[in-house]
């Protein structure tokens, strides 16, 4: 066992080393004693029978992801091993072997690289040569992969660790991350979840609740899915080991792995491999629960997984699962057994099972090395020898098909919209190298015509096609239609769409601005709302009149609740939700019929829709609600999951936001836009974009979204940050709004755009309103306005716009081009001019407001007014400064006419050099500027006339006064100006006298109590102090501390006040109380250990100690180590490495430091 310190491990300087982005952790240096010497202490004693060796216990973090550190070898490395003939050879086999691919993915597998028996822990010597192959590679692997059973079994798990971490550091340094499976000897400790999770990082995106190890990565073209084969719990050992993959391991599995992984390639890893490689081993590999074998290989084969790995076996067995084990396995899955350091099983051929092994070889240890071309569908995974490098085996690897999909770029159509060009897509699952013919039909052409033929072009994997929109002379209602795509070679697809008679919602006409997250200000701010629950605000929607702000809040005892206030903050009413767990966020789903979801954060990941009428009082999850359980496509992090949700109704689906984990550099729940289409009972969600890289540097956490259908916007909410980001479907970020909330959790967008909500922790309330886009020009320009219609129409629109003005006259500052703009059929762009004029007259900025005032019916008008501001005529400020930063700044500024300002200095004081700094004082001005002014504003003016301002400063020189321990000083540490007088005085504290100054001053001045400066230039000054001690040199104020004021401090000096056997003078050298018999110096712990004898006592602060050993107690002592420093935590823990098996005496001496 470890030893167990009473401090936090102090750093050490020398382990710099780097395992994937983890860090190497060594336990403070512990203290030796000479070996064979005798021992001593006073009053304790301790058998020696049981001995062992002191050694730093290191722990090595090492990332289970892609991480690069610094290439190299590592420090102090011994030299390679030197190379087998025929290693050339081999190499240039290796590299030749790749598949000729531009996106190729090479992995490398090996697996159980324990030493032979427990004092081994790691077979370095093998391990060690196949990193030499491994990073002899070319091109070099993307990742390796480990079957378990890195280390024996574990009588010292830290070292055991360490050593296999240790030899693993040369991939990562070279930037060849490796992931690891749980193995049997792995887990031989009670603490094994514990220990691994100290010693590597993983991504954590397993099952859910889930103590096993089970995650998966994504490299290159492969999904790599990490299975737990050999424990049951987090404190699994020897006689808890149970052999099958766990039912909830299969379920999580399920959601991963197939069509629910994007990769081209699953390979699978587990330790105990899935079939015995002879009768021997029948008992000991998952087959030994036929019926838990058959669902885990169901699952694989369903999936069309493409490798299963394992290792266990102490041996090279490759075989294919096909119909021999399945009638319905049409695709085989190879599934390789590898060992690259554990004792080979070399009696175990003629003891071979039906089936046999299609491979095996037991005289070498082996790794695979597994190349996939992502492009073709295609790899294959080959054996080498670690000894020789000579090939033993290879089996071809089969990718999942390919398949095919359709999408459009919304699913609600107008039938008005007549041609969508490119509005179709097709997509496969991954390139094709020849081209690809795909036949179109609509099943309704009548309603909805499209392309008949598309080709997807050679490399690509999508193409775009056009849809041909019917008007019907009768209105029908909504129909849906039905697109199905079809290849020669049977790949095949089918997608719906929804042609409503009069468009659906209608099309919106707006002014063209490029964001308008940006342009939201705020109009209502509530730092703490009133209402009969004010805490945990979170998510917010508002009703469908707009006119109600439904909050969604924890209720204390009484759970989650909806509040319900208008839309100024005041209260309504409230409406309790039972069963319910962690509510995070609210959205309104359908308002004809007042239909809403909420989403929760806790247990399920559901999302539950239910009505709410005016007297609704409760919703109760189990009765109420329709609930839909969301899977998620990574593991899930505890109360960092799904924060906030919104609805599309154009395309029938939810859009929700993931929280995310960010801490220590690293991501271990990734931020998340996702979509889910409400199809069943659970359904998987699926990324929009991806979040953590689209957001990196403005969010570490998402709490909730708002989506605006027009502009194809979301609004994504950061408590963390205090922002809203605004971003389209592609993830770029198009502006961003800071928010002065203290946690903003919720957020609701009016139906018109027109007007943003957020709530915070614990009951906060934002309102913010759209202001207009706004442009600024000068006179003799032209001014252009564009607008924007949110999706074509077939007829032409018409729009009108009025400009008005407070300040512009008509005609004579601005002559608009048309006061009318006409959109032709399809075009969802349009502009329009105004001419601003020049005129002799001096004016000031004048603003235009433009509002567009009518259109065609059926198309609405939202953010419908824009700003135009024509810049007032120029007049000239100059502004001279020798220091800081002016606003205006330095130089020559051209301000509009009439323009109302202050001037100021934005940093006095300014630094000027090492206790030196200069500071603004006043101005002088002339023309618009007042006259004169102390300080670093001026009052507010308007310019108009030519005008100039100078900024006058000053220098200041830091005078510096600290003392020694005893004393103080009055009159330092300030700023003084330059040339200004100063007077420091010293004073020294209760049992101290003054004993001089040293510094910068006058060497006449020294041993004056008061000292005069002339602060010429920057000053310091140290007034010193001196103790006044007894005649045995102990501390009058100490003695103080514990008798309290007296004359006569040499008499508690030299008695033993409280009869513990120690004089006043000699509790002060122990650092104990002269009062207090308890008091002593003693030690705190003496226990035997595997590494020796440990003794711990307590420390002070400028001491130093001696430790002796004797035999036996007549025996004279023999010192162990005479100059031991106090510990910086007060602690002192001491290793003995006696070698004797018999009785030692140990003796504690303690003096002051010099």
């Amino acid at each position: 066992m470890a030893p167990q310190h009473t401090h936090p491990p102090a750093p050490d300087a020398t382990s710099d080393l780097l395992a994937a982005e983890g860090r190497l952790r060594r336990a403070p240096p512990l203290r030796r004693g000479a070996a064979g010497q005798p021992l001593q202490l006073s009053a304790a004693s301790v058998d020696l029978a049981a001995r062992g060796r002191c050694a730093n216990m290191i722990r090595m973090k090492n990332a289970g992801r892609c991480a690069t550190a610094a290439a190299g070898r590592l420090a102090g490395a011994p030299p390679l091993p030197r190379r087998p003939a025929g290693w050339a050879v081999w190499l240039l086999l290796l590299a030749c072997c790749r598949l000729a691919s531009a996106q190729m993915t090479r992995l490398v597998a090996i697996a159980d690289t324990r030493g032979t028996s427990a004092s081994d822990y790691v077979n370095t010597a093998v391990l060690s040569n196949a990193i030499d192959r491994i990073l002899a590679l070319s091109p070099p692997p993307d990742a390796v992969l480990v079957g378990g059973d890195l280390v024996a079994t574990l009588n010292n798990p830290d070292q055991g660790f360490w050593r296999f971490t240790n030899a693993m550091a040369r991939l990562t340094a070279a930037g060849i991350p490796y992931y690891c499976a749980i193995g049997h000897d792995d887990v031989s400790v009670l603490n094994w979840y514990a220990l691994w999770s100290q010693t590597f990082e993983f991504p954590g995106n397993g099952p859910a609740n889930w103590t096993e190890l089970a995650y998966y990565v994504d490299v290159g073209a492969a999904r790599v899915i990490v299975l737990d084969s050999v424990t049951r719990g987090k404190y699994a050992y020897f006689g808890n080991q149970v052999t099958y993959v766990h039912p909830t391991e299969r379920a999580w599995l399920q959601t991963v792995i197939g069509a629910a992984s994007p990769q081209p390639f699953d390979i699978v890893l587990t330790h105990r491999c899935a079939c015995p490689t002879s009768v021997a081993r029948s008992n000991d590999c998952l087959s030994a629960s036929l019926s838990d074998l058959y669902a885990f290989l169901q699952i694989l084969r369903d999936a069309q997984c493409s490798l299963l790995l394992a290792g266990h076996d102490h041996l090279y067995a490759r075989r294919l699962l096909d119909t021999r084990y399945d009638d319905a396995w049409t695709q085989p899955l190879p599934h390789v057994v590898a060992c690259t350091g554990a004792s080979l099983y070399t009696n175990l051929l003629a003891d071979t099972p039906y089936p046999p092994p299609d491979a095996c070889n037991t005289a070498h240890h082996t790794f695979v090395v597994i190349d996939l071309d992502p492009a073709a569908g295609v790899g294959a995974a080959r054996a080498y020898a670690v000894d020789t490098g000579e090939p033993l085996d290879e089996v071809a690897l089969a990718g999942k098909p390919n398949t095919l999909s359709l999408s459009f770029q919304t699913r609600l159509l107008a039938d008005n919209l007549d041609r969508l060009p490119q509005w179709g897509r097709l997509t496969l699952s991954r390139p094709v190298s020849n081209a690809l013919a795909v036949a179109l039909q609509s099943d309704d052409p009548a309603t909805l015509g499209v392309t008949n033929a598309v080709t997807i072009p050679a490399g690509t994997n999508a193409a775009a096609f056009d849809l041909q929109l019917y008007r019907r002379p009768v209105p029908a209602g909504p129909r849906t239609v039905a697109i199905s795509a079809q290849t020669a070679s049977g790949l095949a697809a089918t997608a719906t769409v929804e042609v409503a008679d009069t468009g659906g919602d209608p099309p919106r006409l707006s002014f063209a601005a490029p964001s308008a997250v940006d342009r939201y200000t705020t109009n209502l701010h509530l730092p703490r709302v009133s209402a009969p629950y004010t805490t945990d605000f979170s998510g917010c929607a508002l009703s469908p009149d707009g006119a109600e702000l439904l909050v969604v809040c924890r209720g204390g005892l009484a759970g989650y609740r909806i509040q319900v206030f208008d839309t100024n903050g005041l209260y309504l009413r409230g409406i309790a939700l039972t069963n319910f767990d962690d509510v995070e966020g609210i959205c309104l789903v359908d308002p004809a019929s007042n239909r809403y979801a909420v989403v929760q954060e806790g247990a399920g990941n559901d999302i539950s829709i239910f009505t709410l009428a005016t007297n609704t009082a409760v919703i109760d999850k189990d009765t109420d609600a329709q609930v839909i359980h969301v899977n998620l496509p990574f593991g899930k992090w505890p109360n960092k999951a799904l924060e906030g949700i919104v609805w599309d109704a154009a395309n029938d689906c939810f859009y929700l936001v993931h929280e995310g984990y960010y801490a220590s550099g690293h991501w271990y729940a990734p931020l998340a836009l996702l979509r889910v289409a409400p199809t069943g009972e659970t359904v998987v969600a699926e990324a929009v974009f991806g979040a953590t890289n689209a957001l990196d540097g403005w969010a570490t956490d998402l709490s909730d979204l708002a989506y605006d259908p027009y502009r194809g916007r979301f609004y994504l909410l950061s408590d963390e940050s205090h922002r809203l980001i605004e971003c389209a479907f592609d993830g770029v970020v198009r502006a961003t709004l800071p928010l002065p909330l203290s946690q903003p959790e919720g957020l609701a967008l009016s139906a018109d755009g027109a007007t943003l909500y957020v709530v915070g922790e614990p009951n906060e309330c934002l309102r913010l309103a759209l202001a207009p886009p706004a442009s600024s020009g000068p006179e003799g320009t032209t001014a252009v306005f564009a607008v924007a219609l949110s999706r074509p129409l077939t007829n032409s629109l018409a729009v009108e716009v009025a400009i008005s003005s407070a300040q512009a006259v008509a005609g004579s500052d601005y002559v608009p081009a048309a006061t009318n703009l006409l959109l032709p059929p399809l075009a969802t762009t349009g502009s329009f001019a105004v001419t601003i004029l020049s005129d002799p007259e001096m004016e000031p900025d004048e603003t235009l407001e433009l509002a567009l005032t009518n259109s065609s019916p059926g198309v609405a008008l939202a953010d419908q007014r824009a700003r135009h501001v024509i810049a007032g005529d120029a007049m000239r400020l100059v502004v001279e400064t020798p220091h800081g930063t002016a606003a205006p700044p330095a130089g020559t500024n051209w301000l509009s006419y009439l323009s109302e300002l202050s001037c100021r200095i934005l940093d006095s004081p300014v630094a000027a050099g090492s206790g030196t700094q200069v500071v603004c004082q006043s101005w002088s001005g002339t023309g618009s500027v007042p006259a004169a002014g102390g300080g670093t504003a001026t009052p507010v003016f308007a310019l108009s006339n030519d005008s100039a301002i100078v900024w006058h400063w000053t220098t200041n020189v830091w005078l510096s006064a600290a003392a020694d321990p005893g004393g103080a000083v009055d009159g330092g540490n300030r700023w003084l100006s330059l040339g200004a007088a100063a007077s420091v005085t010293s004073r020294p504290d209760a049992y101290f006298t003054f004993e001089g100054w040293s510094g910068d001053l006058d060497e006449a001045d020294t041993n004056l109590a008061v000292i005069d400066l002339q602060m010429d230039r920057t000053r310091a000054v140290t007034a010193h102090f001196r103790a006044a001690v007894t005649s045995r040199g102990t501390p009058l104020w100490w003695l103080a501390d514990f008798y309290g004021p007296t004359n006569d401090f040499e008499t508690p000096d030299g008695t033993d006040t409280d009869g513990d056997g120690m004089a006043g003078w000699q509790e002060y050298i122990a650092d104990t109380s002269p009062t207090d018999p308890l008091s002593a110096l003693r030690f705190l712990s003496l226990e035997l250990t595997e590494w020796g004898v440990s003794l711990t006592w307590p420390s002070a602060a400028d001491r130093v100690y001696e430790l002796y050993r004797a035999p036996d107690i007549l025996a004279p002592p023999v010192p162990l180590d005479t100059n031991i420093p106090p510990d910086p935590w007060g602690i002192v823990r001491f290793y003995d490495l006696a070698d004797a098996a018999s009785n030692a005496f140990y003796r504690l001496r303690v003096r002051l430091a010099p």
